[in-house]
């Protein structure tokens, strides 16, 4: 809102709430010169008492400020980190879960900033086994879920998930996961795939480019996105002829 030409802003939730009043204590502690001081004690508490929600929350609100101020891969490892402790919590919601599967992109854009693809020996480091699990998990309970929209799928996560696996030397598992994911589109399923929700249509449409599977892509968009699909003869979305 806005008074007198002045822009307001105020939290809509408990959550956005606790983040703003975090932002405002660790812009006055940098403005003491304790910014630093402030986050060593704050990530001592979460050392001690990572399992409790109320510290868990606190934690991965503040990384999501430090990120917002950095976003290099320290900042980003402490950030998958924190939301790897608080999907450990019971109760987590879809929008939890989606948000948290989406780092994937996040760390595979920061693997190939550096190494123009996504290998293993440089980049950001490989997820743990019951890390990459935690995210496996998150996203099969998802998958399914109607109330997806595009913004909760916003960034390819599948694609991130798909590198997470490869990376993780876990490649049989990613070629199923693609597999099992591509096979309505493959299998030519129009009933399935008109049932899926605009955002996970356009995750699997960005999945089989990435896979260069040109039938699963070519029927995705017709079933899926008709309006978008390029005329046969030009096939301008693929960039052949």
């Amino acid at each position: 809102a806005a008074q007198g030409g002045l822009a307001s802003w105020s939290p809509s939730d408990f959550g956005q709430c606790r983040m703003a009043a975090l932002a405002w204590r660790h812009r006055l502690e940098e403005n003491e010169g304790r910014g630093d001081e402030f986050l060593r004690e704050a990530q001592a508490v979460w050392d001690a008492r990572a399992t409790e929600p109320r510290v868990a929350w606190d934690w991965l609100y503040l990384q999501l400020i430090v990120w917002v101020q950095q976003s290099d891969d320290e900042a980003n490892a402490r950030l998958f980190k924190a939301a790897f402790a608080v999907m450990r919590l019971p109760g987590a919601t879809v929008d939890m879960k989606s948000l948290f599967v989406a780092q994937t992109k996040q760390r595979l854009d920061a693997a190939e900033s550096e190494t123009g693809d996504d290998s293993n020996d440089k980049g950001e480091p490989v997820l743990e086994p019951e890390e990459l699990d935690q995210v496996l998990a998150c996203f099969q309970s998802i998958w399914r879920e109607p109330t997806r929209t595009v913004e909760l799928w916003s960034g390819s996560p599948l694609k991130g998930i798909v590198s997470e696996l490869r990376r993780a030397g876990r490649t049989d598992e990613a070629r199923r996961l693609i597999d099992e994911l591509l096979a309505p589109a493959r299998n030519g399923n129009k009933a399935e795939l008109s049932a899926l929700p605009s955002g996970a249509a356009a995750e699997l449409l960005l999945l089989a480019f990435a896979e260069h599977d040109l039938t699963a892509g070519e029927r995705l968009l017709e079933v899926a996105f008709p309006e978008s699909r390029p005329k046969p003869a030009a096939n301008l979305w693929w960039g052949s002829n």
